[in-house]
């Protein structure tokens, strides 16, 4: 019988699997994985941050750092909604951003 870390570790050890079978790659730091895109006049990455504590962050940010859409709980439901994120430019993708960007707010101290 597993305990209950052990658990935890698999969850998130096949919820890393499944993002880099999608074609996600390794950040700097373990257990942050992202992917991008170049488009005609910007660049959009999506990014994932899984804690120790099989909980994760994923994001989406357009190239001048504004936020597009965020997804923050357990590791498997972040990842499934990562996976299930339309790429830019097709139907139901976030284009918008959710707030002024950090250089934006920078500009206007």
């Amino acid at each position: 019988m597993m305990t209950e870390p052990n658990m935890t570790k698999d969850a998130t050890a096949v919820a890393i699997d499944r993002l880099h079978s999608a074609g996600w790659t390794d950040g700097a730091l373990r257990g942050i994985l992202m992917r991008s895109w170049e488009l005609a006049q910007a660049v959009v990455m999506d990014t994932v941050i899984i804690s120790v504590d099989a909980t994760a962050l994923a994001q989406r940010e357009d190239d001048d750092g504004r936020l597009l859409w965020t997804k923050s709980g357990p590791v498997g439901e972040v990842v499934e909604a990562a996976l299930a994120l339309p790429e830019p430019g097709q139907p139901g993708a976030p284009a918008q951003p959710m707030a002024r960007s950090y250089h934006e707010q920078e500009r206007d101290i």
